[in-house]
């Protein structure tokens, strides 16, 4: 899977994968959290955000740049890059928001949660997934 003549993003298509998973769980890991029920699918404004949440993390993901050199990333760097990557999450989603001029029905502990869960959750599952790869190598 990772050899050179892989094409530049279907080579970390594993990472995009379990970075697409991590941001759906905790948006509803959030969803829950913040005492709102625990199906965030069942109300069509949260189901939009749902959608939204995994296209701005496609973009994002790939606009930044955040997989390059991911398997040689140390531990730090990695998190550093994850901050990064869950606060303009964070930021698109609130500004999606904002346009769509239904924050004021969003519940606005789901959305600040939402953030550091999926700081959280994506860094523990890429250490994970990179220490997975890396003794199979």
């Amino acid at each position: 899977m990772y050899r050179k003549d892989s094409t530049r993003w279907l080579k970390h298509l594993d990472f995009i994968i379990l970075d697409l998973i991590c941001a759906q769980a905790a948006f509803v890991l959030a969803y829950i959290l913040s005492r709102n029920g625990l199906n965030p699918y069942s109300k069509v404004l949260y189901r939009n955000m749902a959608i939204f949440t995994e296209v701005a993390d496609l973009v994002v993901l790939f606009v930044m740049g955040t997989l390059k050199n991911v398997l040689k990333r140390e531990s730090y760097k990695d998190f550093v890059v994850t901050i990064q990557h869950g606060i303009i999450l964070g930021a698109s989603l609130l500004f999606y928001l904002f346009l769509l001029q239904e924050g004021h029905l969003y519940s606005r502990l789901a959305l600040i949660l939402n953030v550091p869960i999926y700081i959280i959750l994506t860094f523990i599952v890429r250490e994970i997934w990179k220490a997975i790869l890396k003794r199979s190598i």
